[in-house]
Parts: C-alpha cells; sequence; structure tokens
C-alpha cells in the first residue's frame, strides 16, 4: 500500500466560512470549479485516450467527492481532516486531483491481495475509479469490497458500462454489463453486508461511466435526494438526441428567413429539418440520448416544428386552408397535456414514457405520420397547389394517431382524476 500525502484543508473551517455566505454546502472550490463534465457522448478515440481528457475528467470526479465528503460530513472528528482509501491497479487515478482538494489518498492495490489494511484507520469514502471492470470476476471486486467496508463511511465506484457509448473507449474490459446490471451487483453485495446500503447511481452528462454509491449507518443523506436536484436533472437532459431534438426549432426559423423566396432551397431545408425527426430517435437508440424526458422533448419539439411551419404555409404563403394549423394545435395540445400530465403527476407510475404509458408505441403509425408530414413539407414550397391535399392528409393522420391518446386506459384515469378534482374544489368553493 502507498500513502500519497496531501496538503490537508481543514474543511470544518471550510463550511463554516461557506456558512457565513449563506449556504452550508458549497465552498469556494464550488464557486470556482464545480463545473460538469459533457463528453458529448462521440467516440474521438485520439481524444478521449490523451492524458489531457483522462485528467479533465478526473478533476470533475474529484469535485463530486469533495461535495460529498463536506455535505455529509464525513471529516475525522478528531483531526478534522479528509481522506479517501482508493482502489488501483498500479497507479492511484485520483491522488493528484484530490490532493489539490486537500484530500489525503491512500491506496490498496489489487495486485497485493495479501495485503492487511490498518483497521485503526477511518476513511471519508472508498472509492475506485474506471477500475472493477478491469477485475478477473466478481468475486475478486466483493473480496476487495470487503476489505474496504470495515475502514471506510461510504463507497463511490465509478464503472463503465456496455450500454453506454464510453465503454468502447477500453477494449480491456474483462467484466461486462450493463449499467442495470451493475446495479444489481452493487445491490447485492449490499444487502449481503449488515449495515450497508446501495443508494443508487448517477452520470454527468449523458454518456459518461456511472458513479455507484453505497453508504454505512446512513452516513451519506445528502446523495438520496443528489439526482433530484434542479441542476441534475438538467444535466441529464442535454444529450444528443435531445440536442438533434431542440435543434430543429431554431433550424426552422432560419429556413423561412434565408428561403422563404426561394421555392427549391426552402423544401431542402424543411427535408433536412423534418429527417431530423427520424435522427434524433436513431441517435437515442443508440445509447447516445436515453433521458428521464427525452421521450416529450422528441414529442414536443415535434409539434412546434410542425406548426410552426403549418402556419408559415398558411398564413404567409396562403397554400393551405387556415384552419388547418389550428386543428393540429388543438389535437396537440390535448394529446401533450395527457401526456405531460401523466409524467408530472404520477412519478410512481412504473411506465411514464408519453407513448408506451398510452398504449400508442406503433412504430407503423410513427413512420406513415412521419412520412406524410415530410412530403407535405418538400412539395408545398414547390408546387402549392399540392397544399390541399397534403394538408387534409396530414390532418387526418394526425387525428389517426391523437385518438388512441385521447381513448386508452390511461386517459380515461387521468379524466376521472380531474373530474374528481373538479367535484373536490367546487365543493370547497361551496
Amino acid at each position: 500500500m502507498n500513502n500519497n500525502q496531501a496538503i490537508t484543508l481543514n474543511l470544518n473551517d471550510l463550511i463554516l466560512f461557506s456558512a457565513e455566505r449563506g449556504n452550508p454546502f458549497h465552498n469556494q472550490f464550488f464557486d470556482r470549479k464545480n463545473v460538469q463534465i459533457n463528453s458529448l457522448n462521440i467516440k474521438f478515440d485520439k481524444l478521449l485516450e490523451a492524458d489531457a481528457w483522462k485528467n479533465f475528467l478526473t478533476k470533475a470526479r474529484s469535485r463530486f467527492i469533495l461535495e460529498l465528503i463536506i455535505a455529509n460530513s464525513l471529516t475525522d472528528p478528531q483531526t478534522n481532516k479528509a481522506s479517501v482509501l482508493e482502489l488501483v491497479d498500479d497507479k492511484s487515478r485520483l491522488a493528484p486531483s484530490l490532493t489539490e482538494y486537500g484530500i489525503e489518498t491512500t491506496t490498496m492495490n489489487l495486485n497485493q491481495p495479501d495485503y492487511n489494511a490498518d483497521s485503526n484507520t477511518n476513511y471519508s469514502l472508498g472509492v475506485s475509479h474506471t477500475l472493477l471492470e478491469h477485475c478477473e470476476n466478481e468475486e475478486m471486486i466483493e473480496f476487495y469490497f470487503d476489505r474496504m467496508a470495515p475502514l471506510c463511511k461510504g463507497m463511490v465506484h465509478q464503472v463503465h458500462e456496455i450500454d453506454v457509448p464510453a465503454f468502447d473507449w477500453d477494449s480491456t474490459h474483462k467484466i461486462r454489463k450493463t449499467r442495470m446490471e451493475w446495479s444489481e451487483f452493487f445491490e447485492s453485495w449490499a444487502e449481503k453486508h449488515q449495515s450497508w446500503t446501495y443508494l443508487g447511481n448517477h452520470q454527468g452528462f449523458n454518456g459518461r461511466p456511472s458513479n455507484h454509491v453505497l453508504e454505512k449507518d446512513g452516513q451519506l443523506p445528502f446523495y438520496k435526494d443528489y439526482n433530484k436536484q434542479l441542476n441534475r436533472r438538467l444535466i441529464s437532459e442535454i444529450t444528443a438526441a435531445n440536442i438533434v431534438s431542440i435543434s430543429r426549432i431554431p433550424l426552422l426559423f432560419t429556413s423561412f428567413a434565408i428561403a422563404k423566396d426561394n421555392p427549391l432551397l426552402l423544401s431542402a431545408l424543411l427535408g433536412v429539418i423534418y429527417s431530423l425527426d427520424a435522427a434524433d430517435g436513431y441517435v437515442a437508440r443508440r445509447g447516445l440520448g436515453n433521458s428521464e424526458f427525452g421521450g416529450h422533448i422528441d414529442i414536443l419539439s415535434d409539434h412546434i416544428v410542425e406548426l410552426m411551419t403549418m402556419f408559415e404555409f398558411a398564413y404567409d404563403m396562403n397554400a393551405i386552408p387556415k384552419e388547418v394549423p389550428w386543428i393540429l394545435t388543438a389535437r396537440n395540445a390535448m394529446t401533450d397535456f395527457l401526456r405531460l400530465y401523466n409524467a408530472f403527476s404520477h412519478t410512481d407510475l412504473q411506465e411514464d414514457h408519453p407513448h408506451k404509458a398510452f398504449g400508442t408505441f406503433d412504430r407503423f403509425g410513427r413512420t406513415f405520420s412521419g412520412g406524410v408530414k415530410t412530403i407535405e413539407a418538400l412539395t408545398i414550397p414547390i408546387v402549392p397547389s399540392l397544399g390541399i391535399y397534403t394538408s387534409t392528409a396530414h390532418v387526418l393522420t394526425s387525428i389517426y394517431r391523437g385518438i388512441p391518446v385521447l381513448t386508452s386506459p390511461r386517459s380515461k384515469e387521468i379524466y376521472a382524476e380531474l373530474l374528481k378534482k373538479i367535484k373536490i374544489k367546487k365543493k370547497e368553493n361551496n
């Protein structure tokens, strides 16, 4: 075992300093350095293998460890010092950056299985950094967890999973698990060890390896609501698929602004914008965009693009009946209300996906409807006289897609809930 000594910062003084500024859980380091890292979920092998990039990501991880220690008061009560026990294979990956934050780092080497750790040491956290997936088997991981557990107040292990793009950054992984399978492994270990609890996992920006967090005797209360924080929820929505979805809106504004008088160019630009509706779904299925509200962002951005286009065609180009955009607005308002109500008012449901929750995950219907809208967008700028026919087909397919939502079992439950709330409100007013 190696001891990497660091300049020690009195974290209690740091917390008091922060409290004087009105926030006991943030400090001068957070004000200046606590930023989230965006991998953009793109595989640039040369960039990702560069030491500078790895150091950048390691610093981000170290800031989270610092935040976890301070927020849960995990410093040593006698020395007021913070320390971590890091599981390593050859050298510490976190010590250089943890040292900058005044956290002492001690290493436990995977290559020294006969080592007996000092039972008198009480570390703030036990950690590992993209290492566990390199172990020979699960038994090897459990062996070292069993050695770390008596010495630490909590543990944070970051691992690459096979269902995120980052997994391919390193071909030496021996344990191939999905994020869910890693969660099950950590939970299973905690169940076998009295006083330990698996709290869950989180990512930075979507596509990065997950941090899996365990606590002993309830010593990490701060983390229980970590992913519920507004900034964490916003970060989880910054994905490649969502960026593609949202980018269609400014692209549409730009297209009409620069090509309104050029039918061929406008048709081409609208074709690109409408094809991006299929592209964001493809990106999400590739593991580059799964997020809690990704499905809603996709649908809402699609509806905004759809309505903006229809209002332009109806009121500026006079190519389609003016009733068309208003019919579509009413249809979208009803279905989107039900989807959003279901998502925000029923967080305990097992399924709140905007399509699956209402039994409308019809790939053929989505493809057919998207095709009709794309053909309409391509043809109207060039042949406006076809507007009456294409817009009629658009309205009919839109209604065809919307009726199953409005009549689904989940929608009927929502109607009953809303009616009940209205009756209660009337009684209260009377």
